[in-house]
């Protein structure tokens, strides 16, 4: 009897899988990743297909559709649908495999799964295999519940193919006849995550994600403007914003006026705060740090453990935390490699270094509970609006967005860009005309300790070609979506523009 319900469980999932590889060829309007119960039948059916025993499987589903309006009148549409599959077996990891959609049938996906070439690959951030079935890592890996998040929403899916087209029609009305060249990028997403352990631990997470962004520029290529919004839910953006603010950027950026480099009081727009917030991920890693690699290290320090924790590090108006739970943006709560779960994390309290990351082999050697690498994050502000900070500053640069941003020196966090796409000299509480862009060379955790005023935060959009959005066992997923970055606008003194930039 058990055995005829076995056998009917096992062919009710190979049924679901069978519908759900058919369905990737001619995806649906309501659903264009895979579901919870599509992803652990197909977890059941690699497991089934494996000679070995597997103890691990982890798959990610992502889907994105972006499209591009350049020079006012051409579209070009990039909509990539990725379904990576990684196992672990007896003899060790097997590399990360994508099934592309032309695995259509069982019978492919059986092929596809046994000419993966298997080769032992450990995995840096996980438990060492040989403590994985120790008491003790039992008690660790069990040690808090996945934190509660929605991340999805229905209307950012149906836009794919209701409001896609309509809102770049819009967007092409409305600067037909500006006499500026437009950019102009809709993209969207929707990514499905499990990962299944065999110490018991099965991790599902799904997320959507939408951005709206246009840049405007001159026809003799001297002046520019930009403006973008991005949000989990489609419903929540404006495009006829979008365009309105990028277009006003380039028109009062025209004619603009070299100004002499040095330090100057600066107006950074949420914008350009959040590129410098963004560059920022990977030092509050603990590893790192302690190794003396950030500028969060200690040198000091009489354990050979060096970090500032508990020091201040920043103005004391400053509280930056990472938390998957965060309505306007959020993240999985738990790490994509190992599924392990992870909670909220506060960088940074009231000015003083709280916490840091700690990937999970190094939490298992230092005996601490594993925070995974900030994706999400927010820094509190203020009240102050742009418009106010303006009128209080006697002479600075209004910077509206930065570009080409690199660190120089991870000890220090210093790094260098340039300013785009906006750039204003301040003089007498007033915008005195625009400045030609320039160069940069700072460290953010200096520049947080500089600062004058706060304004509202809000979530930063970067476009679609802005770095990489994730790494599934060594492979770049996509560019975008960037993990929700929530800033301030800010008003600091002494900002260093290193030299003059010809990037407009």
């Amino acid at each position: 009897m058990s055995t005829d319900l076995t056998s009917a469980h096992a062919e009710a999932e190979l049924q679901t899988v069978a519908r759900f590889l058919a369905r990737r060829a001619a995806p649906e309007t309501s659903r264009r990743v895979m579901t919870r119960d599509e992803a652990l039948a197909l977890v059941a059916t690699v497991r089934r297909f494996m000679s070995r025993p597997v103890g691990h499987v982890g798959l990610l589903h992502h889907c994105t559709a972006v499209t591009r309006i350049v020079n006012n009148r051409q579209v070009f549409c990039d909509d990539e649908d990725r379904l990576l599959l990684r196992f672990d077996t007896q003899i060790g990891d097997c590399h990360p495999v994508e099934l592309g959609t032309s695995v259509r049938d069982l019978d492919t996906l059986q092929r596809a799964i046994h000419a993966i070439r298997m080769a032992p690959m450990p995995a840096p951030n996980s438990v060492p295999q040989e403590d994985a079935d120790s008491s003790e890592a039992k008690v660790f890996w069990g040690a808090k519940p996945y934190l509660p998040v929605t991340l999805w929403h229905d209307s950012t899916v149906h836009a794919i193919d209701d409001a896609r087209g309509a809102t770049l029609e819009r967007m092409l009305t409305q600067v037909r006849d500006t006499p500026f060249m437009t950019a102009a990028t809709v993209a969207l997403s929707a990514q499905a995550q499990l990962q299944w352990y065999g110490l018991g631990r099965c991790a599902w997470g799904e997320a959507t994600d939408s951005e709206i962004t246009m840049t405007a520029r001159t026809v003799d290529g001297k002046a520019s403007g930009w403006s973008g919004q991005t949000h989990r839910d489609w419903t929540k953006l404006d495009p006829d914003r979008v365009v309105r603010e990028a277009l006003t950027m380039a028109e009062q950026s025209r004619n603009p006026v070299r100004v002499e480099p040095g330090r100057y009081t600066a107006i950074l727009g949420p914008a350009a705060v959040g590129q410098l917030v963004a560059e920022m991920l990977g030092l509050w890693d603990a590893d790192r740090t302690d190794s003396g690699g950030t500028p969060f290290s200690q040198l000091n320090a009489l354990d050979g453990h060096r970090s500032k924790l508990y020091q201040r590090v920043m103005d004391s108006r400053l509280t930056i935390e990472t938390n998957p739970a965060d309505p306007d943006g959020g993240d999985y709560p738990f790490f994509i490699q190992d599924g392990f779960p992870s909670g909220a994390t506060t960088l940074v309290k009231d000015g003083v270094l709280h916490e840091l990351a700690y990937h999970i082999g190094y939490a298992f050697q230092r005996g601490k509970t594993p925070r995974k690498p900030p994706f999400a994050i927010r820094m509190s502000g203020g009240t102050t609006p742009i418009a106010d900070m303006i009128a209080n500053c006697e002479r600075g640069i209004y910077v509206n967005r930065l570009s080409s941003i690199q660190i120089q020196d991870y000890p220090s966090g210093a790094m260098t860009g340039v300013t785009r796409d906006g750039c204003f000299l301040i003089q007498n509480g007033k915008l005195a005309h625009p400045a030609t862009n320039f160069r940069f060379y700072e460290s953010p955790v200096i520049v947080f300790n500089k600062i004058l005023a706060l304004g509202v935060p809000q979530r930063v959009a970067f476009g679609t070609h802005s770095g990489i959005h994730a790494e599934y066992d060594g492979w770049a997923i996509t560019q975008w979506p960037l993990g929700p970055v929530i800033v301030p606008p800010v008003m600091v003194r002494d900002f260093n523009f290193s030299a003059l930039s010809d990037a407009v």
